[in-house]
């Protein structure tokens, strides 16, 4: 879609269903079928490396646990993999439910800089 230079997208990146799917603690835990599924929607498994780092702990053994402990990095994270692709991209808007968890970031993409300051304009004014 990025490609062909023409087409604007408003994504909401879940990320709610990513805590809960896939950036588990100990990433050995992680089914298979949820990894397999963040592959898909990252695009490659470069998410692995992306979000997990490896740690020894006091009995030699290495872990992967997360590098990133809130929801906004991860929509950062996110905006990168869209600037690849598009000209014009706008932070990363955090939606919670009413208990104030994170259930998806907002993030405008497109081959323009009008329609990203529109969207920046808009979403400028959900933000705390």
């Amino acid at each position: 879609i990025g490609q062909a230079g023409n087409i604007e997208i408003l994504v909401n990146f879940p990320i709610m269903a990513i805590l809960r799917g896939v950036l588990w603690h100990d990433f050995s835990k992680v089914p298979q079928s949820s990894r397999d599924k963040m592959t898909r929607l990252w695009g490659s498994s470069d998410w692995i490396d992306d979000w997990y780092k490896s740690e020894k702990t006091l009995f030699g053994e290495t872990v992967q646990i997360r590098k990133y402990r809130d929801a906004l990095s991860f929509g950062a994270l996110f905006r990168e993999r869209l600037k690849s692709v598009f000209k014009f991209t706008t932070e990363p808007l955090l939606i919670c439910n009413t208990r104030r968890a994170p259930l998806y970031t907002m993030q405008f993409a497109g081959p323009n800089a009008t329609g990203s300051k529109i969207m920046d304009d808009i979403m400028g004014d959900y933000k705390e």
